[in-house]
């Protein structure tokens, strides 16, 4: 797939998103206004939520173990890069996607912190 192509699918991928954001958040806010806000306990129930919470942390954590060993394994490839070998296709590609891969895994991992 060409590379115009790639930045066309991640352009739209991105207004899309905050096209869904901006939706999200514009029906939060309007229902807060008016007196109906989220409640997060099923039925009413107290702390009936807290099962579910439990596992939204600890799937939480695991993407923030999983963007930070991926940003670990992008900072060491590109710190051990030999520029006296001759490189294959591979290598210049992850190198060439590495920022915007980083940048992305720490957006990832900043929040869920």
């Amino acid at each position: 797939m060409p590379s115009h192509q790639i930045r066309i699918i991640e352009i739209f991928a991105t207004i899309l998103a905050c096209a869904a954001f901006l939706c999200w958040s514009y029906r939060r806010n309007y229902s807060a206004c008016k007196g109906n806000d989220y409640e997060f306990d099923p039925g009413r129930v107290r702390a009936a939520f807290e099962p579910h919470a439990k596992r939204y942390q600890d799937l939480a954590k695991l993407v923030l173990t999983l963007a930070a060993a991926s940003s670990a394994f992008l900072l060491s490839f590109l710190v051990n890069i030999d520029f006296s070998k001759l490189r294959n296709n591979y290598s210049l590609r992850l190198e060439a996607a590495a920022p915007f891969a980083m940048a992305l895994l720490c957006l990832s991992a900043q929040a869920h912190v």
